[in-house]
């Protein structure tokens, strides 16, 4: 599929997800209720379209908190959530509410589905706190001195959220039988080694019939001198003239909005880079794989992208759960789905740095995905050759809970 099929279904999402422009705080709070109310009354004929734009309605309900009229923000949150009610963020903000009126079975109702569906540290952390409760850890940080003849530590490299080493870390020693660690120091990330955005601006022009004579004029129109020379700007401006000739609408204003998202999406790291710094500071351990965990985004040589990466058999790896995450590819938050994203991703990773072969079972957590849609329509549970080779790499049996998956995942049809 070409960049230019590929740009109506992104643009798709970002124009759904990308929400309404947050106003300036000195807009006045009637300004911002009567914005809301047009929103709420417009929900009686046009639900899609009053969904849209949820934020507005989400804005009144914000200030009105903020300056004490509780109820109205209670009604003005309802409201919203009625229209967007995958909103987590709104949706701690609205327990907040409710536990400020006194609605403390309420709030805490609502707090759970944050709990149990978020992706974000501080969402979580502050929705557990209604409940009454604080983040599970599971991952204690590694001892000087080992008893164990292997163990796996994670190590942060760069800003990590800690409910997913504490959860992920978890999941992984239950699945093999294996003390799993967190090293105390995070490793710094370094200035990024790669513009993505600067791939896709040139990705934009690939196909593109820059010697047809209509494509020529409109080059001349714009100002472009050549291919080469044409600015991403200009680019999307012959895009939007070739889509307008087409008798397609005008996408000028999503692109703008699409050329956002891909900055936000920017910055890349060179994973060879990172593995060298986590050498360096980890010198090798017969008892220890140390598992590199970043929220950054990775790639390696030509790949546009990585998931994760080993040093096969050499007790070294790195992951990454960027593109792994709701925001990434614009989804609902789904804490869940994220989990058990990054538990088939680390099994692979790890068994490589045991130097576990990679099994042909596709249905299996190991298998090799080529796109993020095969990674999710693979099980969570390994085949019995994987099972074999991390037998053998650690030395011990894996727990029967892990073999019962397995031989459930093999009979299984479907």
């Amino acid at each position: 599929m070409s960049i230019l099929q590929l740009l109506p279904f992104c643009l798709l999402f970002v124009v759904i997800l990308q929400g309404i422009e947050q106003k300036d705080n000195t807009v006045s709070l009637e300004v911002l209720i009567e914005e809301a109310d047009g929103v709420i009354q417009k929900s009686i004929t046009d639900y899609i379209f009053a969904a849209k734009e949820a934020g507005v309605v989400f804005k009144a309900a914000s200030r009105l908190f903020t300056e004490g009229k509780n109820e109205d923000s209670e009604h003005y949150f309802t409201k919203g959530l009625q229209l967007s009610p995958w909103d987590m963020e709104n949706q701690l903000e609205y327990a907040k509410v409710l536990s400020a009126l006194g609605k403390s079975e309420k709030a805490k109702s609502v707090a759970r589905i944050v709990l149990q569906t978020s992706e974000k540290q501080h969402v979580l952390e502050e929705s557990a706190g209604l409940v009454g409760k604080k983040l599970p850890r599971h991952i204690n940080l590694i001892p000087q001195k080992l008893k164990e003849a292997k163990v796996i530590c994670f190590v942060k490299i760069g800003p990590v959220d800690d409910w997913i080493i504490q959860e992920s870390g978890k999941q992984l020693s239950d699945k093999l039988g294996i003390p799993v660690f967190i090293h105390s120091k995070q490793l710094p990330l370094p200035l990024p080694h790669r513009s993505s955005y600067e791939l896709w601006s040139k990705a934009l022009k690939s196909d593109i019939a820059w010697d047809h004579p209509y494509v020529i004029q409109q080059m001349k129109d714009i100002g472009i001198k050549s291919k080469e020379e044409a600015t991403t700007d200009q680019t999307l401006e012959l895009i939007a003239r070739l889509y307008v000739a087409q008798g397609r609408d005008d996408p000028r204003v999503p692109f703008g909005e699409f050329k956002q998202q891909m900055k936000e999406r920017d910055k890349q790291w060179d994973v060879s880079r990172l593995l060298d710094t986590l050498l360096s500071a980890y010198p090798v351990n017969s008892k220890i794989v140390y598992v590199g965990v970043t929220a950054s985004d990775i790639f390696s040589d030509d790949n546009n992208y990585l998931f994760g990466t080993a040093l096969t058999g050499k007790h070294y790896c790195i992951y990454s759960y960027y593109r792994y995450t709701a925001w990434f590819n614009f989804e609902r938050e789904n804490k869940n789905r994220l989990l058990e994203r990054i538990h088939k991703q680390l099994l692979s990773s790890v068994g490589f740095a045991l130097g576990v072969e990679r099994p042909t079972d596709p249905r299996s957590a190991r298998s090799y995905p080529n796109s993020l849609e095969d990674h999710d329509s693979k099980g969570s549970w390994l085949s019995l050759e994987c099972i074999k080779g991390f037998e053998k790499a650690l030395g011990h049996s894996l727990p029967e809970k892990t073999k019962e998956e397995s031989n459930k995942g093999l009979n299984s049809d479907h």
